[in-house]
């Protein structure tokens, strides 16, 4: 294996790509300890130590990402590769995590879940979840689970009138344009405008 370039990324950090395909991101002062530069010979020993070295770090630095926040398997995916590490060792770290529990798509849907129940629509927080990477049948059945017993329309109903409170809203008081702003700002949180029209009209009487 023959590392083919040498980029700098960053003010102190290399990307490194071998003719093989495998690339991969050291500190300048890493790649100096491994004796790499272009046109480097990687023989079989020292590519070992190399991926066992990057799986470590990798590791380490999955672990402080998951410590902060709970992450997709395709957002952690992404934050590793933005790192420099390589698929194969990024594969095997992913693998130990969901192994572990550290890394679990279902528990994060269901937090997620759980802590917007009250301030968002039932469309608006799965549109969310989407954005993460999750499938759609993990996110059903997340969703299905911390909504049992629950009827789905009388939840958001209950929902819209909260946030109207929360912005003091009076009918009788209210202006076109305010009214426009506040239907525009459930609208964001994912409830239908005639949910919301709804609402806002029983209010009303």
């Amino acid at each position: 294996m023959i590392v083919e370039s040498v980029l700098p990324e960053g003010r102190t950090r290399l990307r490194f790509r071998t003719d093989t395909g495998l690339a991969f991101t050291l500190s300048g002062k890493d790649a100096a300890l491994y004796g790499l530069s272009e046109g480097s010979e990687i023989e079989q020993a020292l590519l070992e130590r190399l991926l066992q070295d990057l799986r470590r770090n990798c590791l380490r630095r999955a672990g402080s990402l998951l410590a902060a926040r709970d992450y997709s398997r395709a957002r952690l995916t992404e934050k590793l590769t933005a790192d420099g590490y390589p698929g194969p060792v990024l594969e095997g770290v992913l693998g130990e995590l969901e192994e572990a529990g550290y890394l679990d798509e279902y528990r994060m849907a269901c937090d997620y879940i759980r802590l917007h129940l009250e301030d968002r629509s039932r469309q608006r927080i799965l549109q969310d979840l989407r954005r993460q990477g999750l499938t759609e049948e993990l996110l059903l059945k997340a969703m299905a689970d911390m909504t049992a017993g629950a009827d789905p329309d009388r939840m958001e109903e209950a929902q819209i009138r909260r946030l109207l409170a929360a912005r003091q809203y009076d009918p009788a008081a209210c202006d076109w344009k305010t009214e426009q702003k506040l239907m525009a700002f459930l609208y964001r949180k994912g409830y239908s405008a005639e949910r919301i029209r709804a609402v806002m009209q029983e209010s009303d009487r």
